[in-house]
């Protein structure tokens, strides 16, 4: 089964955050009634753009285009910041 990332944005006036809630859920049943989806944004995912991959499956990635694995450092939020070195003048900062 295919996957799809649904985003929506807007600014609802209320007196507080309750009130806001109200306001959304009057919107999303004004949505439903009327069966309009154009306010929300639907994008495909690709499974092997957003997958989850481990250090090893990291490490094969990067090797098998030509940029050597040197360290895997994790940050915040579940990031994972990779740092590598490559030769290729393209990328040499300098």
């Amino acid at each position: 089964m295919r996957k799809f990332k649904i985003t929506f944005s807007d600014v609802f006036e209320a007196d507080d955050e309750l009130d806001a809630i109200d306001e959304l859920r009057a919107y999303l049943r004004e949505c439903v009634e009327m069966e309009d989806v154009t306010a929300f944004g639907f994008e495909e995912m690709d499974d092997e753009k957003n997958a989850v991959f481990t250090v090893k499956d990291l490490r094969d990635r990067l090797n098998q285009v030509g940029l050597p694995f040197d360290e895997v450092e994790s940050g915040s939020d579940g990031v994972i910041c990779l740092a590598f070195a490559t030769d290729d003048e393209e990328y040499n900062d300098g």
